[in-house]
């Protein structure tokens, strides 16, 4: 199908020279969007398909003819095809490629949280529902089906901890963590429905009755689906990003910013398996399986990763309540524990301002102190 994204006149298109695949790209560059098809409504100006997308089938092609050549090693199909039909080499590695465009990685500034907040509370007063799910796309770091479609079942307390499981793409299992004030906010809008975000049929069609278009609540429909649920949140960030000074943005953006304020941090899984020689993947596919304690774990890393890198006033607007000493000081044991030194290190800053200000003086280690020293500074805590 790529291939014949323009006339190559080859036949059979195993015949093809670097020359070709180079002119390839070029022409692809030329093509509609909706060059394979084209629906009656489609506008009848759109814009030609961009590099990055050309780039996609020129690497795609050059796997699909790895598998034909003859000195490619085992991904070759020898053994299923006649050795004479086998390419002496692969066209596709052997021109120039144009360079895709780099995109830059949208996420939402401190200021745009509040301000998304601020605009669902004014434009959409009664649907608390809005809110409750933005914040929960903050804390979870999940796509728009996974956090929708979240079940009370999936609920998981532990001590004064909340999490919640879930599959995610690719049959993923992860645990997240969300603050406790934001729990009870949650258990504020349950209803007899299994889904957590269940009240928006009833809050959307008491929206529209009270509001000035009353006929639209007849649209509403009775039974809850997230897929409606992630569509109408979908088009509310839209509509909200017209109005903000970042740009254009979606629901997914949710999702970076979370990962941007939790990368910090060793991948033990990664350490482990390059120890044990052997790829991520297959580790954690063929080898070992998590249980619900390290899961539980990962989900408090995450967790504290967040609440620590956001600016206090879009943790407390998102549910997060700011914790005592007492609470630094076992969040400081944890990350110790864990080998989360960059978190430690902040937390150690944190809890040092802390003691300053209630004219309390501890023994505060500098950033370069090694990392035995700051667990057994721990053990006197």
């Amino acid at each position: 199908m790529r291939w014949r994204a323009f006339d190559s006149g080859l036949k059979p298109i195993t015949l093809a020279t670097p020359d070709d695949c180079e002119r390839f790209q070029h022409e692809a560059l030329k093509l509609p969007r909706n060059w394979r098809s084209k629906y009656p409504n489609s506008k009848e100006e759109v814009d030609t398909l961009s590099p990055n997308t050309v780039v996609k089938w020129t690497v795609a092609l050059q796997a699909a003819f790895e598998r034909a050549t003859r000195n490619s090693g085992r991904k070759c199909v020898r053994g299923v095809v006649p050795e004479g039909k086998l390419l002496a080499e692969n066209p596709w590695r052997m021109f120039s490629r144009i360079e895709g465009r780099k995109k830059t990685i949208r996420q939402f500034k401190g200021d745009e949280l509040v301000s998304f907040i601020d605009w669902l509370k004014k434009r959409w007063p009664s649907m608390t529902v809005a809110r409750l799910l933005a914040k929960t796309f903050l804390w979870s770091w999940g796509r728009r089906s996974e956090v929708t479609g979240l079940k009370w079942d999936d609920l998981r307390k532990v001590g004064d901890e909340i999490h919640f499981e879930m599959i995610g793409k690719w049959a993923i299992d992860k645990w997240f963590r969300i603050p406790e004030p934001l729990c009870h906010d949650l258990l504020s809008i349950r209803t007899d429905s299994p889904f957590v975000f269940a009240i928006y049929n009833d809050q959307l069609r008491r929206f529209h009755q009270q509001g000035e278009r009353p006929w639209m609540a007849a649209n509403v429909n009775v039974e809850f689906d997230p897929i409606n649920l992630g569509y109408w949140f979908y088009e509310r960030v839209k509509d909200w990003s017209k109005t903000c000074s970042g740009g254009p943005a979606c629901v997914h953006i949710f999702r970076k910013t979370s990962l941007q304020y939790a990368r910090s941090g060793e991948d033990v899984n990664r350490q482990v398996a390059a120890d044990a020689r052997l790829g991520e993947g297959v580790m954690m596919t063929n080898y070992v399986k998590e249980t619900d304690e390290e899961m539980r774990q990962k989900s408090n890393r995450t967790y504290r990763r967040i609440a620590a890198s956001l600016p206090p006033a879009v943790a407390k607007r998102y549910g997060y309540e700011e914790p005592s000493p007492k609470s630094l000081r076992d969040r400081l044991k944890a990350a110790v524990e864990a080998e989360n030194w960059d978190l430690a290190q902040r937390l150690t800053a944190e809890l040092a301002k802390r003691d300053r200000q209630a004219g309390e003086v501890i023994a505060v280690f500098p950033t370069s102190t090694a990392r035995l020293g700051l667990a057994r500074f721990c053990e006197f805590l």
